[in-house]
Order: C-alpha cells, then sequence, then structure tokens
C-alpha cells in the first residue's frame, strides 16, 4: 500500500519516523465489513485470530460476542467458539481488543476494564498477563482495587494448589502401562485382525441382525464375543486396563482409579436422560449386551487402540463411536487429553456427545440418521446433561441469533444426509433443540420416522402435523429473533 511505499522510500534521517509508522500499523485495528453471505452485517468489526484448543487457527471478523463467547466468520462461514474452548493466549487477545474496540481504543480502557481483563487472564493461567492488566488497574484507580486484585489473586492461588493436588492424586493412582513395543509390533499381524474377528463374533451371536425385544440367549452370546474382545484389549494394551462394569456398559479403561466413577457417571447421566426423552425403561439395556467402553489416559495408547483395534488413526479427535447398521453393535472409544477444567469439561462432552449417538444407532432401528439431525441431537443431550459445563449449549443460541438477524440460510441442511462440519454443529442443535422444545412426543415420533427410511422432510410433515421445511424456517428464526445481544 501507499504507507508501505513510504515507509521504504525514507531516509535514513526518517529511521525514527519508519519505526513509529511500523509500531502504529502494529497496534491499529483492522476495522472491516464482515465477508459477504446473503443477507450479511454491514456494520464494521475487527478481524481476531484465535486457536481453538482442539488446534489449527481462525481468522475473521467478529459479528457477535458475549461473556460466554464470540461469532466469527471466516471466508463466509460462521464460526461460533466458547470463550473456553480458545487457548488462552489467543482468548485473552481477543478479549482485550475486542473491548478496547468497543470502548473506542486503548486509552478509553477504565480501571474496571482492565480488572476484568486481569481475572479473565488469571482464568487462562496466563499469570504474566495478569500481572500487567492489574498493573494498569492499580494505576488508573490509585488503590480502590487493591483489596479486589489481592481476592483475585488468593482465588487462583487456592485453585492452582487443589489442581496440583487433583494431578497428584491421578498419577498415584495409575497403574503401570505395558512398555514393551517390541511385544505389541511382534502380534501387529494379530491385532490388525481384531477388529474384524469382533464383528464376525457378534454376527454369529446375533445372526438375524438388530436384536430390538430382549433375546437372552442372543445377549449372552454376544457378551461372551465382548468379554473376549476386551481380554484382548487387556492382553495388548498392558496390565494397567480393568474391567468396570455399569448397568448398561462394558468400560475397560486404565485411568487412575479415583477418576473412574466419575466416567461411569457421565455415561450412566446420558442413558438416563435419553431414556427420558424417548420414553424407554432406564432398566432396560437397549444395547446388544451392555456397550462396550476404551477409555485411554494418553493420545499415544488411545491412537494406538484405535489404529491396532479399529483401522482408525484417531489424529484428530478424542473419542469416537463405531457402530454397525448390519448387526446392531457398537462401542465407543476416548482418550483423557489434559487435566485441566477446560479439557475436563471437552472431554465430558465428548463422552455424552458420543454416547448419544451409541444410543440413537440402537434406537428403533440400527438405520443410520442424517448426520445434522445425529449430530444436533449429540449436542442438546451434552447440554441437557452437563449444563454451562459444555460450551454447546452457549455456542448454539449466540450463532442461532446471527442466523436470524442476518437471514442466512439453513435450507440446504434439511435435505442433506452427508456429514456436516464441527462449525455447524450449533446450528444443528439450534434446530433440534427448538423441535424438541415444540412437543417431546413429536420429536420422538420424528426420530421413528427417519429410522424408518423417511426423509427429513417426510418425518417433519408426518410427526408435526403437516409441518413443511420452509414453516420450520421461518417459525425456528422467529424463535431465535428476540434473544438478546451481546
Amino acid at each position: 500500500m501507499s504507507t508501505h511505499r513510504l515507509i521504504h522510500q525514507a531516509s535514513r534521517c526518517d529511521l525514527r519516523y519508519k519505526i513509529c509508522v511500523r509500531l502504529i500499523l502494529a497496534l491499529t485495528f483492522f476495522i472491516v465489513s464482515a465477508p459477504s453471505m446473503a443477507g450479511g452485517p454491514t456494520t464494521s468489526t475487527i478481524i481476531v485470530t484465535v486457536e481453538p484448543r482442539t488446534g489449527g487457527a481462525i481468522q475473521g471478523a467478529v459479528v457477535d460476542y458475549n461473556d460466554h463467547g464470540l461469532v466469527l466468520v471466516k471466508a463466509g462461514v460462521p464460526y461460533a467458539l466458547a470463550w473456553k474452548q480458545i487457548k488462552s493466549g489467543t482468548a485473552y487477545t481477543a478479549q482485550r481488543d475486542l473491548l478496547a474496540h468497543k470502548r473506542g481504543g486503548w486509552d478509553n480502557l477504565s480501571a474496571q476494564d482492565h480488572f476484568s481483563l486481569g481475572q479473565f487472564a488469571l482464568e487462562c493461567d496466563r499469570q504474566d498477563l495478569a500481572r500487567s492488566e492489574f498493573g494498569h488497574t492499580t494505576t488508573l484507580a490509585k488503590g480502590q482495587f487493591d483489596e479486589s486484585i489481592h481476592r483475585a489473586w488468593q482465588q487462583f492461588h487456592e485453585k492452582s494448589k487443589r489442581l496440583q493436588r487433583e494431578r497428584k492424586l491421578n498419577r498415584k493412582g495409575r497403574k503401570p502401562e505395558l512398555t514393551d513395543k517390541k511385544k505389541i509390533s511382534n502380534n501387529e499381524l494379530d491385532i490388525n485382525s481384531i477388529g474384524d474377528d469382533l464383528d464376525r463374533a457378534v454376527n454369529l451371536a446375533n445372526p438375524a441382525g438388530f436384536v430390538n425385544d430382549v433375546d437372552d440367549e442372543i445377549r449372552k452370546r454376544v457378551r461372551a464375543a465382548y468379554m473376549i474382545y476386551g481380554k484382548k484389549v487387556q492382553e495388548v494394551m498392558g496390565p494397567s486396563v480393568d474391567l468396570i462394569e455399569t448397568d448398561h456398559f462394558l468400560i475397560w479403561t486404565d485411568w487412575p482409579t479415583r477418576t473412574r466413577a466419575q466416567l461411569a457417571g457421565w455415561l450412566e447421566d446420558m442413558y438416563t436422560a435419553l431414556s427420558k426423552q424417548f420414553g424407554v425403561d432406564v432398566s432396560r439395556d437397549i444395547f446388544l449386551a451392555k456397550c462396550p467402553v476404551f477409555c485411554w489416559r494418553s493420545k499415544v495408547r488411545y491412537q494406538r487402540f484405535a489404529q491396532k483395534f479399529d483401522g482408525y488413526d484417531g489424529k484428530d479427535s478424542i473419542g469416537y463411536t463405531r457402530s454397525i447398521e448390519s448387526n446392531g453393535h457398537v462401542h465407543m472409544a476416548f482418550m483423557r487429553r489434559g487435566t485441566d477444567p477446560a479439557d475436563i469439561d471437552r472431554l465430558a462432552c465428548t463422552i455424552i456427545h458420543e454416547g448419544t449417538h451409541a444410543f440413537l444407532h440402537r434406537l428403533f432401528t440400527t438405520r443410520l440418521l442424517p448426520h445434522w439431525v445425529n449430530e444436533g441431537a449429540a449436542e442438546m443431550t451434552a447440554t441437557a446433561v452437563l449444563g454451562q459445563q459444555c460450551p454447546a449449549g452457549g455456542n448454539s443460541l449466540l450463532l442461532a441469533k446471527q442466523y436470524a438477524k442476518y437471514h442466512w440460510p439453513i435450507g440446504p441442511l434439511f435435505e442433506s444426509v452427508a456429514p456436516i462440519e464441527a462449525h455447524q454443529y450449533p446450528l444443528a442443535q439450534s434446530i433440534i433443540s427448538y423441535l424438541n422444545s415444540l412437543s417431546v412426543l413429536k420429536w420422538r415420533a420424528l426420530i421413528n420416522e427417519l429410522k424408518h427410511g423417511k426423509s427429513f422432510p417426510e418425518a417433519l410433515d408426518q410427526a408435526y402435523d403437516g409441518m413443511s421445511t420452509q414453516e420450520l424456517d421461518a417459525k425456528w428464526r422467529e424463535a431465535n429473533s428476540g434473544l438478546d445481544g451481546s
């Protein structure tokens, strides 16, 4: 640009001017219009770059934000992210830049603004940034915030000590894992066939395919196949793997002993919530013979299991569901990655999300649901079970408001059966949650129609008294247009 050319034409005597201009450019907010979408926003905002805790980076124009998170648009695609889903450094920077933009510049930040940023920095475990913000607070307020700053630091240190104690206890509860990698390598040919062996075993145990009504003999044979599979997992993965049996799950895990009750609790809470939602007797086992679950304490062990037993690389996930439409089998695998509260919350949300997929796979029939319905239902269940511990609900509300406000299209989703991208999950959740809010009985009927082969428009018409997708679009927008702003 012209400024760039002027800088390079400057003489040596203009060196100080050159440095100042570069500093100004580095600190200036980029004021832009959001990327174009049909009916997109025309108001100016700022571009921020955030790094999700799941990896990668997203740079886009912010169209809305609140205490929960923000919505930004990158190349015409909206992303809703909770602050807790963003890596601490970029979350703090985005919060700071948005606040300064709202106030009209850095110099207009108040002592309260700097104190709030300092508190947020502590929540992100960034003591260096907190000290800087609290320093600005003290300079501007001249001691008025001293007590509040002292209390913020005290609460931070108490929280840090508590987390350190928990990590220490978790390490003490670990059993030794298998360290002889050569032993695993030598059995590689045998391991690669295990997944196929399980499928064959389930097929033999359950030759008629999906079993909905109780058949004790089939369940007994399938359970025997699962137990053989579990023993092979223990043999390959080492002596640290134990079996925990709950009312509806067979859980093989190497997690520390003291954390296993929490794992079982998440799974059974999910089962109870879905049983209530779909009118299933909670004492009934909707699975063939309880659902096998494999939970690993590290990425290395999770990927080893995924690759050797399921032929899945597991690189870009912390959990997955493997379901077989022909025979009704389903099992899940997860990894415990990180011990920060945000990491534990993410794991809990993933377990409930994947558990919902497993439950819905076995509900009515094993026919696959349209992916957006499946993902939306999984996010809705995670929100219902975990509340604010799961950011999905807040993301859904925040994103739905933008779709209603800017008239972004949702129609193509209704005709789709293909997988959707993760950034579409909040939208799918909002639509599914709206349908559920209209009538739980009609929601059950919708899923039943879909599981018996109807398309979404057909199932919607049948279950919701003739409602069309156009009517759903209009009513959903009306319901979301009144949401509070940021």
